[in-house]
């Protein structure tokens, strides 16, 4: 029994250097090479609704569904391809080893559906894809690598709800394919990308949503607007990057959809 605040028994040393011992190699690092994925919601800086929290974790527990489905479906029984989701506050990270199957046909398609149901239930996400080498711990609850870094950097400066191939992704996927071939699987060449600080002049490569439900009708842009404005009042900044996301979309109307 404790004698006074602060003091220790046996039984609390013995539990300390149990759970200590427990968790010493927690800290062991794994080396892995894939893609990672950086998304962060749109306009949640200075106000969140409370039911936007609810589907929120919703979309990000589909996300972890639908990649799990791919897994067991197409992996070969020998190989386990790690397959990851982190979260802080409103970013997400996606860590998916390059044994992923059929890693960036896959990885594209759950992407761009999880972009448009979010989008569809009036939340707007940013994001960016990277490839390369990255490093986790035993729990894989920690992770650090470049990949990381270029991802989150490029994500955190633009300002609509699109996904933008890093450099590091693009010259992975270009090494094997032409922009016809890529535009087959999900990706499109793009010079028109808004930042915070203005638009790309460049040409980039960037991911194709899926097409939302509303942009099939003639007057889809009005019917768009309306759909994402029968949530709630567009938030201060919001409005900006929604005009951004529909002239994307608009675009997408006219080459792809």
């Amino acid at each position: 029994m404790k004698e006074k605040i602060g003091s220790l028994s046996n039984e609390d040393i013995r539990e300390i250097h149990e759970d200590y011992n427990k968790h010493i190699s927690d800290g062991e690092v794994r080396e892995n090479t894939g893609i990672l994925v950086v998304l962060d919601v749109l306009g949640w800086k200075n106000n969140v609704h409370p039911q936007d929290i609810t589907v929120y974790f919703s979309l990000i527990n589909q996300l972890r569904s639908s990649l799990l489905d791919t897994c067991l479906r197409c992996a070969p029984k020998d190989i386990k391809p790690n397959v990851r989701i982190a979260t802080l506050s409103d970013t997400i990270a996606v860590l998916i080893d390059k044994d992923y199957p059929y890693c960036q046909v896959n990885i594209f398609g759950h992407i761009s559906k999880f972009i448009t149901n979010a989008l569809e239930q009036g939340i707007m996400f940013r994001g960016a894809m990277s490839w390369g080498t990255y490093y986790t711990n035993n729990l894989d609850n920690s992770f650090v690598g470049q990949p990381f870094y270029e991802a989150a950097g490029i994500a955190e400066k633009v300002d609509w709800a699109g996904v933008i191939i890093t450099d590091s992704l693009a010259n992975e996927l270009l090494r094997e394919n032409n922009l016809e071939d890529l535009t087959k699987i999900g990706v499109i060449q793009y010079n028109n990308i808004p930042f915070k600080k203005g638009f790309a002049t460049e040409h980039k490569l960037v991911l194709i949503p899926d097409r939302p439900v509303t942009c099939k009708a003639p007057t889809w842009k009005k019917e768009y607007f309306d759909f994402i404005s029968a949530y709630r009042p567009l938030m201060r900044g919001q409005q900006q990057k929604l005009n951004n996301t529909v002239a994307f979309f608009e675009y997408l109307k006219e080459k792809i959809w």
